[in-house]
């Protein structure tokens, strides 16, 4: 019982009758809501004015007497059509064609391929035909922006309306060849690789028509991302591969070569070898593609396709990046007939051994750049493949051998061992962030030596570096580090001052908390606050609370001093709680104001006035803050110790 069709039949002034009111003119209803009498209003009757008989509707108006019949889809198809709606009209035969209407209302076949199969006769004219029309009506056009727009929708419609139809060769290239002619392959393309994107499954795209556009956007730089992009997501047997991989090459389409050589190749080591050819240019946009390399390793080492992101069985694909990368000599690819893959010789060495061995393609990546070959290698740290070494059948391939042997303790005994030959500082930060992060994450399946342990920390804290980001690694890799370094009351006193100078605050208070060094903690934590005043870090709620607390053990022991009064280690015990409340009224006296904003000056002030009442003084420094001000004041009136009058009075004038 859905509605259909709704159509307006007011112009048929269809005759109608008052045949009700003298019966039912004294009829009284009583309304629910106000408990009133209302009076009852009758509408004219129609109902001897419209019938229906065999399937036809007859009707009387004023002016004509009308036969008509409910439209069936083709009808609607045609009157949609003729009313210049061609998206519309697309759009109703897409809906036709997968069923959404009632098909016995619109008189379609209630089995599925009968109706398809007849819907198909008109659907693919339709789309053709719109399109030809609205190309032609072009120069007649007063307002071209809008006409475009019109036609990038259309173009849309079309192009969804081929895919719902299951994407036949004959609708495509019929529509290309209209765009070519009237020089509107750009929009052609631009919906084209929109809908492509938007599919689940890779599309067949016939290879003529798919060649013809690679030939025409590959001379255009803005268009490659978005072609390679497309012919990544293509089905295989749409690409002329002879003519993709010399357009790629030609055209330095890098991610297109790495899709190409993995899944049609089924080679996973040819994107290294292109990496190294790119890398040893001295052409800078060489240089760029071959950072491509990074987010390659990345993709493949978590079971991703490159580019696409789709995942895969990447069983095969990780032992060969695996293989390639770890390998402790140069090698030779292909492995049957191939050419030994080597590395350009540096400048400064002369032995050509020195470079065959010590692991010479992991040096290179790590060198070329470092945070983006460890950041991959960060990822690729999660696969649970690599807890255990993989026990398989022996399958004569020395790559996936290898591939199957790799685990997170190899690949860190490899970087370990890597570690003295490292000359560049950079490269070496980036692999101590990496074990520092990765250790402690994974400690049930990684050793490291207690003594690299204490070179990566020592190293970490002494990190100078000016890039927020690079610091913000080595602050997590501290921080990470220490939670499970075994020998953090023996830190030496220049990593300490090291870390303090670098302003790794996080690192230093987890330290001296675990110290109880509670004085050293008070002091980095208000280092920490006052070296970010845009900011307040984590935990300085606490700071307050930690500052009560010391005052109060140093005069607890204190009174327990005075109380014994016994021999001369009294004394020197004495002497040290009034060093330490000297130290910590110098703290509290020198960070005052920030202090007082952590709590408005409520808590400051009773801590204060509790312990060291003479730094009250530091309340008429904070005029320039009159509410910051008056907060101090206000919890300094409620406190029970004695208030000198002149705090009183500075109140009373506040307020």
């Amino acid at each position: 019982m859905s509605v259909s069709t709704v159509l307006d039949l007011s112009d048929k002034h269809i005759v109608h009758y008052d045949y009700f009111s003298e019966v039912l003119n004294d009829l009284k209803l009583l309304d629910p809501v106000s408990n009133e009498v209302v009076p009852v209003v009758l509408t004219d009757a129609y109902f001897n004015s419209i019938s229906n008989y065999k399937g036809k509707l007859f009707m009387m108006g004023r002016y004509e007497f009308v036969v008509g019949s409910i439209s069936n889809w083709s009808d609607k198809l045609l009157d949609t059509m003729e009313s210049g709606d061609y998206k519309k009209a697309i759009e109703l035969g897409v809906n036709y064609y997968q069923g959404v209407y009632d098909s016995a209302v619109v008189e379609l076949p209630t089995n599925e391929a009968e109706r398809k199969k007849l819907v198909m006769k008109n659907l693919p004219e339709m789309i053709i035909a719109s399109v030809l029309y609205t190309f032609k009506v072009y120069d007649t056009t007063a307002d071209k922006e809008e006409w475009t727009q019109n036609m990038v929708e259309l173009t849309k419609v079309c192009l969804e309306a081929w895919n719902v139809v299951d994407r036949p060769d004959f609708i495509l290239e019929q529509l290309f060849q209209l765009y070519k002619q009237y020089t509107q392959t750009e929009m052609f393309f631009d919906q084209i690789s929109g809908v492509v994107s938007n599919l689940q499954t890779a599309p067949y795209i016939s290879p003529s028509v798919f060649s013809e556009l690679v030939q025409l956007f590959v001379l255009k730089p803005a268009y490659h991302k978005r072609l390679e992009h497309l012919i990544c997501l293509l089905d295989t047997n749409s690409l002329d591969l002879n003519l993709i991989f010399s357009l790629s090459k030609k055209h330095r389409l890098v991610d297109s070569l790495f899709y190409l050589w993995n899944h049609i190749l089924d080679d996973f080591i040819s994107p290294f070898v292109k990496f190294l050819e790119l890398a040893q240019s001295t052409d800078t946009k060489d240089q760029v593609d071959a950072l491509k390399i990074y987010p390659y390793i990345s993709y493949i080492l978590t079971g991703r396709v490159y580019p696409t992101g789709k995942l895969f069985d990447a069983e095969k694909a990780k032992s060969y990046v695996y293989f390639f990368i770890f390998h402790e000599s140069l090698i030779a690819w292909p492995q049957q007939g191939g050419k030994v893959v080597r590395l350009a010789k540096p400048a400064d060495k002369d032995d050509e051994n020195e470079i065959d061995s010590n692991y010479p393609y992991l040096r290179k990546l790590m060198e070329f750049n470092s945070s983006a070959f460890f950041t991959a290698l960060h990822e690729a740290f999660e696969d649970p493949l690599l807890n255990t070494v993989t026990t398989t059948c022996d399958t004569g391939d020395p790559a996936i051998a290898f591939g199957q042997s790799v685990t997170r303790q190899k690949i860190v005994d490899i970087l370990l061992e890597l570690e003295p030959l490292i000359e560049n500082d950079e490269t070496r930060l980036f692999l101590d962030v990496f074990v520092a992060r990765n250790y402690p994450k994974y400690i049930q399946f990684i050793s490291v030596p207690e003594a690299s342990l204490s070179k990566t920390l020592t190293r970490l804290a002494a990190c100078k570096s000016t890039d927020k980001r690079v610091r913000a690694d080595c602050e997590l890799g501290l921080i990470a580090l220490l939670s499970v370094y075994t020998k953090r009351n023996e830190i030496p006193d220049k990593v300490l001052a090291d870390m303090t100078q670098n302003e790794y605050y996080e690192p230093l208070e987890y330290i001296y908390r675990g110290r109880e060094d509670r004085l050293n903690l008070i002091r980095t934590k208000l280092r920490h606050l006052e070296n970010t005043p845009n900011e307040t870090p984590a935990g300085s709620k606490e700071l307050l609370e930690l500052i009560s607390h010391v005052y109060k053990h140093v005069s607890d022991n204190d009174e327990t001093e005075i109380q014994t009064n016994s021999d001369s280690s009294s004394s020197s015990s004495s002497s040290k709680l009034n060093e330490v409340r000297e130290e910590l009224t110098h703290l509290v006296d020198t960070h005052f104001r920030a202090l007082a904003k952590l709590d408005s000056g409520t808590r400051l002030a009773r801590i204060v006035s509790r312990y060291a009442p003479e730094l009250h003084e530091n309340v008429r420094a904070l005029a320039d803050d009159p509410a910051l001000q008056r907060g101090y004041l206000a919890s300094l009136m409620q406190c029970k110790e004695l208030i000198p009058s002149k705090y009183i009075s500075l109140y009373e004038k506040l307020n």
